[in-house]
């Protein structure tokens, strides 16, 4: 949580995390410890690519620790902030923050909540071509139909789309 503390300040006193073990040692300066200046920090965070990377980690941690409010909450922040952006070098970051904000949302039994909002995320992947994002939206939508046994439905939707080629298995 240091890092996070670090590049993103506002973000680490809103949320109000539990404080971690990582502290520093008696002379040593956060710049130190990261290897990077205040300056550096600001320049880094302005770019989208690193403010979403950042954003899944933090997700990741809070599915970890079991803080799934949190994580539900957070995660429709960092859908909105996929919405927002549309570029080439986030098309994985944005895949992999559908995937585990939808792990939050699945594991408070809520994933049929968030499907529009797939389906909207969907709609926007097939439009820019984004073959891996479009490959985790049908992933999600399809375990939101199986979890409410809607057989017929998730048939009908995999009928009626199609997996993209040459997108991995992962």
């Amino acid at each position: 949580m240091l890092v996070l503390k670090f590049y993103l300040e506002d973000l680490y006193t809103r949320l109000k995390l539990p404080a971690q073990a990582t502290e520093l040692k008696d002379n040593e300066k956060i710049e130190e410890k990261l290897h990077c200046t205040t300056e550096r920090a600001a320049e880094i965070m302005r770019l989208p690519e690193c403010q979403l990377y950042i954003y899944v980690l933090l997700v990741m941690k809070l599915i970890d620790d079991g803080d799934l409010n949190n994580a539900k909450e957070f995660g429709d922040f960092v859908l909105l902030r996929c919405r927002g952006v549309n570029q080439r070098t986030l098309d994985h970051i944005s895949a992999k923050a559908i995937y585990f904000v939808s792990v939050a949302y699945e594991k408070k039994k809520l994933l049929v909540e968030l499907r529009p909002h797939v389906f909207d995320a969907y709609k926007d992947f097939c439009l820019h071509h984004n073959a891996i994002g479009q490959a985790t939206c049908m992933n999600v939508i399809i375990r939101s139909y199986l979890q409410q046994n809607l057989y017929e439905q998730a048939r009908n939707f995999i009928t009626k789309t199609g997996f993209p080629e040459g997108v991995s298995n992962n």
